[in-house]
């Protein structure tokens, strides 16, 4: 059977159309998926380091902290104690007699360099000035202390100005 030249013709376009289409779907198709695929990845492999890269700043910035930490607790010596430094405080604002109680905060042990302790002390009868003065010393001592709780109440009658004063007061020592 001979084929007539437009019948070759047409079947020739017929064969080249299905091998276009093949090579389509065999070369180009995939190709093109793993473009889009590694472009895909590339793109959340790039969010995943900004975000380990900032991950990193925070970890450096808490090293820093910890390292400030420690040298602060070194500088402050063995002999410091919490107690101590509160009732001192106590005294030197004047309000060494107001002290309703004084007790010890328990914390879980730390696996770390440093172990976290605390104090609850009551107040009764402190005017603003002493409190503010008292509050002040503390969160500004070079001590590294810091007031966890707080609950200030007005105490007496109508006319009456003074306060009770509860607070937590946390630190650190190292742990050797």
């Amino acid at each position: 059977m001979k084929l007539k030249r437009r019948d070759f013709g047409i079947l020739s376009l017929s064969v080249f159309f299905l091998m276009l289409l093949l090579y389509y779907f065999v070369v180009i198709s995939p190709a093109l998926s793993k473009q889009r695929s590694l472009g895909d990845h590339m793109g959340k492999k790039k969010k995943d380091l900004t975000e380990m890269l900032a991950l990193e700043q925070e970890w450096k910035s808490f090293q820093e902290m910890r390292r400030e930490a420690e040298n602060i607790l070194n500088r402050r010596g063995d002999g410091f104690t919490l107690l101590t430094y509160l009732e001192n405080v106590s005294r030197e604002v004047g309000i060494e007699t107001q002290i309703q109680y004084i007790k010890p905060v328990s914390f879980p042990l730390n696996e770390g360099s440093m172990q976290p302790m605390g104090i609850e002390m009551r107040y009764n009868g402190l005017d603003i000035k002493q409190m503010v003065n008292f509050l002040h010393r503390i969160e500004h001592s070079k001590n590294l202390l810091s007031i966890k709780r707080m609950k200030i109440q007005p105490v007496g009658g109508i006319g009456s100005r003074t306060l009770e004063l509860t607070l937590q007061v946390d630190t650190y020592t190292l742990i050797k």
